[in-house]
């Protein structure tokens, strides 16, 4: 075989390794197309209202799991505004799922604020 010859020969073995891995290459992309496609479809089948009500299920739990986690002052403030609005303990507790002895205890300072502010101080 001449040198030439030899040359064009891995020329081709060259190109038909380079056309193999990008048939692979290729394939495995269809396969995670097709993959996101289906688990799109499944997405789909869930009726938007579902979806929602998920989304806002996650959302309340992030939010109370920080509430648990703050601070006094914040949870002070939220029971002063669900206060003022007219609910009563028992919601108050159950909305911020906190205790009734805690809610009673920062609604006794949310009172104890209102009188030192009527009083005129």
């Amino acid at each position: 075989m001449t040198p030439f010859g030899l040359w064009l020969t891995c020329a081709a073995l060259f190109v038909a390794l380079a056309a193999l891995l990008l048939s692979v290459f290729l394939l495995s992309g269809q396969r995670q197309l097709r993959r996101q496609l289906r688990e799109l479809g499944e997405q789909e089948k869930v009726p938007p209202q579902d979806r929602f009500d998920a989304h806002l299920e996650v959302a309340e739990e992030d939010y109370h799991r920080q509430l648990a986690g703050g601070g006094t002052a914040e949870k002070y403030r939220l029971v002063e505004v669900l206060s003022s609005q007219g609910h009563s303990k028992d919601e108050i507790a159950e909305q911020l799922r906190m205790s009734e002895s805690e809610v009673d205890q920062l609604l006794s300072l949310v009172r104890l604020k209102q009188n030192h502010n009527q009083a005129g101080h």
